[in-house]
């Protein structure tokens, strides 16, 4: 099974390295992307991916009101955000309060980034 991903980050370059890193795996399949909240809640309406990359900060609409939006739209959309604040400050725990189902850190490996995105289907599927 292919999970659709839809991937939501302000800086192109970030956006197209994460779906080169992505697109020789067959597990996962970039559907869409988005530049800022508003974009993201938009697109997700639109492609219904499972899971979307989601950045915090952004601009027009912050990844927090961006997930409370998607997720209200379709709550078994998965939301992983990913952010370069350190580790446990507030918009992290207001996007995880949100609903968003992981947190990685845009300093990981790209393994770590994977992974979190595979793990947020398991968590749809449990």
């Amino acid at each position: 099974m292919t999970n659709r991903l839809l991937l939501v980050d302000d800086h192109e370059l970030v956006r197209e390295s994460i779906r080169l890193a992505l697109s020789g795996l067959p597990d996962i399949e970039v559907v869409g992307e988005a530049s800022d909240g508003l974009q993201a809640v938009e697109a997700a309406a639109r492609l219904q991916p499972d899971v979307v990359l989601m950045d915090l900060a952004m601009p027009c609409l912050d990844g927090v009101n961006a997930t409370r939006l998607v997720l209200t739209s379709d709550p078994a959309v998965r939301i992983v955000v990913w952010t370069s604040a350190p580790s446990g400050g507030a918009q992290e725990l207001a996007a995880l309060a949100a609903g968003a189902v992981a947190v990685v850190y845009k300093d990981s490996p790209v393994d770590t980034v994977i992974e979190a995105i595979r793990s947020a289907v398991e968590v749809r599927s449990v």
